[in-house]
């Protein structure tokens, strides 16, 4: 997985970055919020280990910010629904070894006494929020911030060296295990693997700390690995996190509020899904929104796209996203990747579907504010959209809008007229979709539901007329 940075250099530099690592993706959003509210760069959000280990990579690699802090949840690491703890903690020691200038804020779900909270601060992890006895915590946003610049004192934690022998845990609190982190650069395969060790532990009599200086080994057949589903049915004690109330910042822009998805599919394939969906995300860019663009539709579009732009066909980067004219293009949008991107600062992004039918994203579809379906209004082919009707006629189908291809007026007024519970909408021709003249800028406004610009001629001649008049009004004072 890989997720890319969404906020301006100025932001970078001028506020902290941060990281949020939590099984639990409603409650890490909802920690992402607080944090927003109070001014903190929120780069990613991630619910699995493997996801975090391999974006800080990636991060180090780029090195083009600072990544002040990681906030992660003891509860991270799982197989099914059971904690693997031994396993987080040595996942903490890798982060602290090969990302040292990054404060490490845990959030405990264990118990006070428990050898975990030994253990992290036998490795200089001092940053422990741990709940109460009643189990439940109320998070102090502010002092979690505080924390990355002004970390606990050793005093503050030295209680939790005291813990209880009875459970379960490794000989040594103060040894770890290595973990081996396989690192592609192509984001195909990434894990997190305890090695074990090959000679015997000593006694408990002698304090021991092991570190590994080793690099991240780097594997010549990358594993094909099914990538781990976080188990979102959170145990009871991960729920008694209390977070205090706080209402989101709402982004007012004309009629849209806040973040908004658009998604673009088609009635079938070749209908001009994706050069629908690069128009209308170049016409909000013009009117001033942070857009970004998704292709959901398994196609390799977005990489050529990037090709032409940098006019070379053998251009290969790293990135899975580019930017023109504003716009912000993710590339082959995986599924378990698609909910990461909307940590951004972006308030408009446009989902580029293709084909509804079997696609992943089809639910995505079915949620987005505003559906489009691009269709082709040729008599011999309207019969896809009483098709495409029909295949779906089990959803909500009132936010529906189709943008009908090349056609005459009086097509729209048929297909108006035969499906009347539908709304149509004609697309004019425009054979550059980064380029959206008037016609096609009224059409998009229209499909989108947008409040009317008036014509950028007719701004230019109102204020050509002002300056006309200002000249000839101090001609006259003279």
């Amino acid at each position: 997985m890989q997720i890319e940075v969404n906020v301006s250099e100025q932001a970078l530099t001028s506020k902290k970055n941060i990281i949020i690592a939590h099984p639990s993706a409603s409650f890490a959003e909802q920690l992402k919020m607080h944090f927003v509210n109070e001014g903190v760069n929120v780069l990613g959000v991630y619910v699995t280990s493997e996801h975090l280990l391999e974006e800080l990579y990636h991060f180090k690699e780029e090195n083009k910010f600072t990544v002040d802090a990681i906030f992660l949840s003891s509860s991270l690491c799982k197989k099914m629904r059971d904690k693997k703890l031994e396993v987080f903690a040595d996942v903490t020691a890798k982060i602290r070894e090969d990302f040292g200038r990054s404060t490490i804020i845990v959030l405990s779900d264990e118990v006070t006494n428990h050898p975990l909270h030994a253990e992290l601060v036998s490795l200089g992890i001092y940053n422990l929020i741990v709940k109460t006895k009643d189990k439940s915590s109320e998070i102090n946003i502010k002092q979690l911030i505080n924390y990355i610049d002004v970390p606990m004192e050793y005093y503050e934690v030295k209680k939790y060296k005291d813990f209880d022998t009875n459970i379960s845990w490794r000989k040594f609190v103060n040894h770890k295990n290595d973990i081996n982190i396989e690192h592609h650069k192509s984001g195909t395969s990434h894990s997190v693997e305890p090695v074990a060790d090959s000679q015997e532990r000593k006694p408990e009599t002698e304090e021991v700390v092991t570190t590994s200086k080793e690099k991240p080994k780097k594997s010549i057949t990358p594993k094909v690995q099914q990538k781990s589903t976080p188990d979102f049915l959170m145990n009871a004690e991960e729920e008694n996190w209390i977070l205090p109330a706080a209402k989101p910042k709402i982004l007012i822009q004309e009629k849209i509020i806040g973040k908004s998805i658009i998604a673009v599919t088609g009635t079938t394939r070749g209908v001009g899904t994706t050069h629908t969906a690069i128009a209308i995300a170049n016409y909000l860019s013009e009117r001033g929104y942070k857009v970004k663009l998704l292709e959901c539709n398994g196609s390799t579009d977005f990489e050529k796209i990037e090709q032409a732009y940098h006019g070379s066909k053998s251009i290969i980067t790293t990135s899975r996203t580019f930017e023109i004219n504003g716009v912000v293009y993710v590339k082959d949008l995986e599924k378990e990747d698609y909910i990461s991107h909307f940590v951004s600062e972006h308030t408009h992004y446009v989902l580029d579907i293709g084909k509804l039918e079997k696609s992943e994203f089809e639910e995505e579809f079915h949620r987005a504010s505003c559906q489009i379906i691009v269709a082709s209004g040729s008599e011999w082919k309207q019969h896809e959209i009483h098709s495409f009707i029909e295949q779906h006629e089990e959803n909500d189908q009132s936010r529906w809008n189709f943008a009908v291809n090349l056609v005459e007026q009086i097509i729209i007024k048929d297909l108006k007229s035969a499906m009347p519970n539908h709304q149509f909408i004609r697309l004019g021709y425009y054979p550059d979709p980064f380029v959206v003249d008037d016609d096609t800028s009224q059409t998009l406004t229209q499909l989108l539901d947008l409040p009317k610009l008036k014509n950028k001629w007719m701004k230019l001649g109102l204020i050509s007329m002002g300056i006309i008049l200002l000249l000839l009004i101090l001609i006259l004072l003279k």
